[in-house]
């Protein structure tokens, strides 16, 4: 017999976002797998995010106040039992 088992995957995730000085935005960071993966983010490799930013019980990123520091690369990190993975975010602030 012979089984197939549903792969950990992203459904949404985008690898380079514009966000805009002084406004208030989300990125999307979404996996799909046998269970419901655990979302994480990151920011230029650590686990603490800027004060303005979290991270919402979706998976998604909300930055509250968009500020130039902002600008850099993130990385999302989903989890389950079978296995992790994860993709980059470039993540970019225009005024």
């Amino acid at each position: 017999m012979f089984y197939v088992t549903e792969q950990l995957k992203f459904t949404t995730v985008h690898e380079n976002v514009t966000l805009h000085l002084g406004s208030s935005e989300r990125i999307v960071c979404d996996a799909d797998g046998k269970t419901r993966p655990r979302v994480r983010w990151y920011r230029e490799g650590r686990t603490a995010l800027p004060e303005r930013v979290s991270q919402m019980q979706d998976g998604s990123l909300y930055f509250s106040v968009v500020e130039s520091g902002d600008a850099g690369l993130y990385m999302c990190v989903a989890s389950n039992d079978q296995g992790t993975i994860n993709a980059s975010v470039r993540v970019d602030v225009v005024g």
